[in-house]
């Protein structure tokens, strides 16, 4: 489930990927404009911070004044308690604040720092395999 503020739609043409993927795998996708709603019974919850569609082309003052509408689309407490003990991830850097609350982002339900530990491994790996000559990881 991808849920999200009216008007702050999905690119078309990368929803219809998501669904031509998720109905050629069997799956699910589903939008959802009601948060409390998306979160219920949740597992994982990836929370990113939503910008409007028109955010490259009106002033900084007014993207200030749309997210000043919006202030309450974080991840908190009370929207965790609804969830099946759901997990935090993030693919960070993270806004406090307005993506998450301190205290999910620090709390027991939080990944993010193991994320950021397996990235960190990921990245030596990738960088391993972009300068190291071939021959030598095919031994390892």
């Amino acid at each position: 489930t991808v849920v999200y503020p009216e008007g702050y739609d999905l690119d078309p043409g990368t929803e219809a990927l998501i669904r031509e993927e998720c109905a050629r795998n069997g799956r699910k996708f589903e939008i959802s404009h009601d948060l409390r709603r998306a979160v219920e019974g949740a597992d994982v919850i990836f929370p990113r911070k939503w910008v409007s569609p028109d955010y490259y082309i009106h002033t900084a003052e007014e993207e200030l004044r749309l997210c000043a509408k919006y202030k309450d689309w974080r991840l908190t407490e009370d929207l965790l308690k609804l969830t099946n003990n759901a997990r935090f991830v993030h693919v960070m850097p993270f806004d406090r604040g307005n993506e998450v609350d301190d205290s999910v982002a620090d709390g027991p339900n939080s990944l993010v720092y193991d994320q950021a530990e397996n990235l960190l491994h990921v990245r030596k790996a990738f960088l391993a395999s972009i300068l190291a000559d071939v021959s030598v990881l095919e031994r390892l």
